[in-house]
């Protein structure tokens, strides 16, 4: 069964247990989709309340984003533990013979590769959902206006764990162009991400 098809609980306690996945990249993932269903929940609200008739063409839009974003993260749990498997294995190969460490060398290589691709991704999607969750302030109900703080704040939880899984993957990099390449885009949302949240919180609280 994959993660996201799993029952709240049964994942939780996967999560708790030895099995080295899922792990931190899931757990961000999940963060990432809770963001996305909070404004989701915002947007579907607002709709039904006839005050804000006159926002429901621009919530219904950005309600099938957060509706997309939500998919997307869900199935980011399980190409990061996929990932992280890999790498796992990679790691675990002989190196008794200079053949064998050669081919365990490329085999972690490659794996890292794979491996930090779940992240990076999650972290530049993340981002792109926050900014959509921006955009509801000042269009949605005010008894959910708490909800896009909290949306806002999974979202940038999601980005800053996704951060430490990309940083562990780059520092078993060889190809350091690339690995200089990951950094500073990744370092980008980050930066970036916590003005936006800064931002949306200070709005949120102000409007409460």
């Amino acid at each position: 069964m994959t993660l996201d098809k799993m029952q709240i609980d049964e994942f939780i306690d996967l999560l708790g247990s030895s099995e080295p996945a899922p792990g931190g990249g899931g757990a961000a993932a999940l963060m990432a989709a809770t963001g996305a269903a909070l404004s989701e929940m915002v947007c579907s609200i607002t709709i039904k309340n006839k005050n804000f008739e006159w926002a429901v063409e621009s919530v219904t839009e950005l309600q099938s984003r957060f509706k997309s974003y939500e998919k997307k993260f869900l199935a980011g749990m399980e190409e990061d533990r996929e990932a992280f498997l890999q790498v796992s294995r990679a790691y675990k190969l002989p190196a008794g013979t200079d053949g064998e460490k050669a081919a365990k060398k490329n085999a972690i290589a490659e794996a890292l590769k794979i491996g930090v691709k779940p992240p990076a991704k999650l972290m530049q999607t993340a981002f792109e959902a926050m900014k959509f969750t921006e955009a509801l302030l000042g269009m949605t109900a005010p008894s959910v206006v708490s909800d896009i703080g909290v949306a806002a704040c999974s979202l940038h939880s999601a980005i800053k764990s996704a951060w430490l899984n990309v940083l562990i993957n780059l520092k078993g990099f060889e190809d350091e162009e690339s690995a200089k390449l990951y950094r500073t885009a990744c370092e980008y949302y980050l930066k970036e991400s916590e003005i936006t949240c800064a931002e949306i919180m200070e709005k949120v609280e102000a409007a409460m």
